[in-house]
């Protein structure tokens, strides 16, 4: 039964493990794995870090737009203190990120540091998988040198 205790508790053990998986393939550069834990349509919003406006994308589309991210010499995304509400086969979470960042180069230090937190919804596409459908990013504070982002990029 979908709003049953047992399927309450396993749904936020899966979404967790959804959660972090997309900090680590995304860090370990494994695109493929990436792609999997993304709905056919998400809704992306980093206008907190980046400015413009959030996006409709594919998970394929995602993950060309992430690939610079392997141009930096190493990055952690850690994400934690999930609270995750479950409503039958949907579920809302919210977790804390801290991402590290490190890119020597000639325009200031090799490090730029962000902490905020993530806004997520999900969708249970069959019985046990969770997909998210919705990722928000609200950055909190940043530290460091903020250009290596650019320099990562390619811009």
């Amino acid at each position: 039964m979908k709003n049953s205790l047992s399927h309450q508790i396993q749904s936020k053990v899966l979404i967790t493990e959804v959660l972090n998986r997309i900090m680590l393939h995304a860090d370990l550069s494994q695109w493929d794995k990436l792609k999997k834990v993304f709905a056919d349509d998400i809704t992306l919003d980093y206008t907190s870090e980046f400015g413009g406006e959030p996006i409709h994308i594919t998970p394929d589309k995602l993950v060309e737009e992430w690939k610079w991210l392997a141009n930096y010499e190493g990055s952690e995304h850690i994400i934690a203190g999930h609270v995750i509400d479950v409503e039958g086969d949907t579920a809302t979470a919210t977790a804390q990120e801290l991402g590290i960042h490190k890119l020597t180069n000639t325009d200031g230090e090799p490090f730029w540091d962000n902490g905020g937190h993530y806004e997520f919804k999900l969708k249970e596409v069959e019985e046990g998988v969770w997909k998210v459908t919705y990722m928000k990013y609200q950055l909190r504070w940043e530290r460091g040198n903020r250009n290596i982002v650019e320099i990562a990029r390619g811009v």
